[in-house]
């Protein structure tokens, strides 16, 4: 079990989701601090943006929190990679991602229903 486990309500597991994630990139040396869809970004960093929601775990027959992050390419559209597949350009109802906040989110086995922001990330 780790710590986004003990997590008691989705409130709670992105609140500690953003608190694990900024502690492992300051332990790399890394920045992950927030920003807004338009706000710049400090050359060679990259933005991201993080969404959370509850699927259907057919391990265990319960429902799990689980989180998932979008970036922000060259090009101005946002990429995802589901799971261990490559990177995608799309959403879950194969629209180009021009902001993760609005792009469809369900998957098959439930979706990411919380918006948790964007931020930058990097050495810089």
């Amino acid at each position: 079990m780790n710590e986004l486990d003990t997590a008691k309500t989705m409130d709670d597991y992105c609140n500690k989701l953003v608190e694990l994630v900024t502690a492992d990139a300051a332990a790399i040396g890394y920045t992950f601090k927030p920003t807004t869809l338009d706000g710049d970004v400090t050359p060679g960093n990259w933005k991201v943006a993080i969404v959370a929601g509850t699927v259907f775990d057919s391990k265990t027959g319960k429902n799990k929190n689980v989180y998932h992050f979008y970036r922000l390419e060259k090009t101005g559209t946002w990429s995802q990679k589901p799971g261990k597949n490559i990177p995608i350009w799309v959403d879950s109802n194969g629209k180009c991602i021009r902001d993760p906040q609005k792009a469809e989110r369900r998957i098959s086995f439930g979706e990411y229903t919380k918006f948790l922001g964007y931020y930058e990330v990097g050495e810089n």
